[in-house]
């Protein structure tokens, strides 16, 4: 019984990792996933995949209530799961419905990452097809030619826009780089 007892105690404590284990050695990228959270799971799951995330309540410019995911004092990603309001408690059982890295440790699988100079994305992803600006915040989001739907990078507000009025263009600034991905539905 006590061989039992310390076999079940040393497999017990071999799986909790610390904390500065926890942030993934490979951050992959795909058209479902950022590290282990993928689009469809709970908050709660991602609480059961990193028991030491720590996740706080985040809202953007138009107000939307957001959840940041953070591990060893690193932000992995920020998620949308589809809560309304930005003043309620985080609801862990909600599914995610986007998924946003500033993590340069996270990668596609051409080995572009937030901090990929644009010059180089545009290089492995084919050219690009065109730069936009949203209109509330004039956030700017680059569409390569060879990119997946699932994908959105957006960039460091390096967009080269020739007036005001203007939301499209291909021209970018030297040092332009990606700011985040973020995978979608």
């Amino acid at each position: 019984m006590l061989k039992l007892m310390v076999f079940l105690s040393f497999i017990f404590y071999a799986r909790i990792p610390n904390a500065n284990e926890l942030f993934p050695k490979s951050c992959n990228i795909t058209t479902n996933a950022i590290a282990k959270i993928r689009l469809g799971t709970s908050l709660n799951h991602v609480k059961i995949t990193y028991p030491s995330a720590k996740f706080a309540r985040v809202v953007d410019g138009d107000g939307v209530a957001l959840v940041s995911i953070s591990i060893s004092n690193q932000n992995l990603a920020v998620v949308y799961a589809g809560e309304e309001d930005a003043s309620e408690k985080i609801n862990f059982s909600k599914k995610i419905e986007v998924i946003e890295t500033f993590n340069p440790a996270c990668k596609t699988k051409f080995g572009i990452h937030p901090k990929t100079a644009l010059k180089k994305a545009e290089h492995l992803l084919g050219g690009i097809q065109n730069i936009r600006m949203s209109e509330i915040e004039g956030r700017q989001y680059v569409d390569f030619k060879k990119r997946s739907s699932n994908l959105t990078y957006r960039i460091n507000y390096c967009g080269d826009f020739a007036n005001d009025t203007m939301r499209k263009t291909n021209k970018y600034l030297a040092d332009c780089t990606i700011l985040s991905i973020a995978v979608t539905n």
